[in-house]
């Protein structure tokens, strides 16, 4: 099942923040309530240990599993354990290496750490294995972009966010800064 991680990476640069959850578990309380945590970006070691008991405690598929170490990612960067979570969207990419919201996760996070060529990569990934949220992917790699002084790709990328998702006043609001000339 899948779930969408949000973004709370997005909102602390400029809206980069987490993505959200990655995936919902149903009938697993342990691993819904630390899928809710990751995508209200409720911070609280209580939500941390949700997760870690979900983890430990309950009988998850893979696809769960790798789900919630995502989420459990997202509320550690929400608390700014950047350490912790680096391990655990590295623990779900290893897993799947495919999983989009783990790739597009591990790419805030590492927006948030200044690492903006790596974030790049990571958006690119995550847009290729096609995330829930492909307008914040792009929207996400503009920011990177224009920090690296790629000011025509960053409004490319701008661009694309605000046709993909056009009830998100971000991009179109950034786009303002922007001046064309032919």
């Amino acid at each position: 099942m899948r779930a969408f991680l949000l973004s709370t990476a997005a909102a602390a640069l400029l809206a980069p923040a987490p993505a959200s959850a990655t995936d919902i578990t149903i009938g697993s309380s342990l691993a819904h309530a630390c899928y809710l945590s990751s995508f209200h970006s409720i911070p609280g070691r209580f939500a941390v240990r949700e997760c870690d008991r979900a983890l430990e405690d309950e009988l998850l598929s893979d696809n769960d599993r790798v789900a919630t170490i995502v989420n459990r990612g997202i509320v550690k960067m929400s608390l700014g354990d950047f350490r912790g979570a680096d391990y655990d969207f590295d623990t779900a990419i290893r897993m799947n290496a495919d999983e989009p919201e783990a790739l597009l996760n591990m790419g805030l996070l590492r927006l948030r750490q200044s690492r903006l060529e790596e974030a790049i990569g990571y958006f690119d990934r995550s847009i290729d294995a096609k995330t829930l949220r492909p307008a914040l992917a792009y929207y996400v790699r503009a920011i990177s972009q224009e920090q690296l002084g790629n000011v025509r790709g960053a409004y490319a990328d701008l661009i694309r966010a605000r046709e993909l998702d056009p009830n998100w006043p971000v991009p179109a609001k950034e786009l303002t800064r922007y001046h064309v000339r032919q």
